[in-house]
């Protein structure tokens, strides 16, 4: 039953538009979805995996605002890193977009202005008040003000709840905006 529950993950893992790595302690890839083999595939990439792993390493926590500049691309991937058992990190990474037309539709959707969708569609992410903060270079407590103003426009109590409306939304599989 375990391999049936392997397998479904790994095919889970091939069709996301994601890019999904993971890099061991010697910074080789040792696993990685049809997307991130992709990205890999252009000389010099897996030498940038191998740095932000490295630095994952050295933090040894995980970070919400990766940025990943792949060679021939027109914009850099930007997603999350976990650090995990052995030294080796778990790499997600989406791929480059304004996301102007998500927070475009989570406005039309919920009826919410533009900074709203934004703080709605990270916090429906899994950022923390503290990461977004550090995102617009704001005080964590006016974060904090802005999600409580937030659940209380949208009728929600938490951010599972948030995440759920957020994910009703047209556009809801696009980047997060910048």
């Amino acid at each position: 039953m375990m391999k049936s529950e392997i397998q479904w993950s790994a095919e889970l893992l091939e069709s996301m538009d994601k890019a999904v790595a993971v890099i061991d302690a010697r910074d080789t890839v040792v696993y990685a979805n049809r997307v991130a083999r992709e990205l890999f595939a252009a000389r010099g990439s897996d030498l940038k995996a191998a740095a932000v792993a490295a630095d994952i390493r050295s933090a040894k926590q995980p970070r919400n605002n990766v940025i990943f500049e792949a060679p021939g691309t027109d914009a850099p991937w930007r997603g999350q890193a976990w650090p995990l058992a052995s030294d080796a990190v778990a790499l997600v990474l989406r791929p480059p977009a304004t996301g102007k037309a998500r927070v475009d539709a989570v406005c039309a959707t919920l009826g919410l202005e533009v900074q709203e969708a934004r703080l709605a569609i990270h916090a429906s992410e899994g950022h923390s008040n503290r990461s977004i903060a550090q995102m617009y270079n704001l005080p964590v407590g006016t974060i904090a003000t802005r999600m409580w103003r937030l659940y209380r426009k949208l009728g929600v109590r938490n951010r599972a709840e948030l995440a759920a409306l957020v994910a009703t939304c047209p556009g809801a599989d696009e980047a997060s905006p910048s």
